[in-house]
């Protein structure tokens, strides 16, 4: 198991060093960064709630929502995060 605190701070830096507004990843593509780079075997929730994380701390992390329905519930899908501006 890894630190919780470490794979946000690694998430950070892949979105950091990986995407732009023009250049977003997916949560797949995360994952295998984490992997490659960090040697992090992480899925896909904790991913998604470290993103989630990371923009809740009003960080500029950003994505694209998609609307769509599971079970006859709204059930929003996230996709192409990015880091929209550098911190100074």
């Amino acid at each position: 198991m890894y630190a919780k605190k470490l794979i946000t701070i690694n998430i950070l830096r892949i979105l950091q060093g990986h995407s732009d507004a023009a250049h977003p990843i997916s949560q797949k593509e995360i994952i295998k960064y984490l992997k490659d780079e960090y040697g992090m075997e992480v899925d896909r929730k904790a991913v998604r709630r470290n993103l989630e994380a990371l923009r809740g701390g009003g960080l500029p992390v950003v994505c694209r929502e998609v609307e769509r329905v599971i079970e006859g519930k709204p059930a929003p899908l996230s996709l192409d995060w990015y880091w929209d501006r550098d911190l100074t």
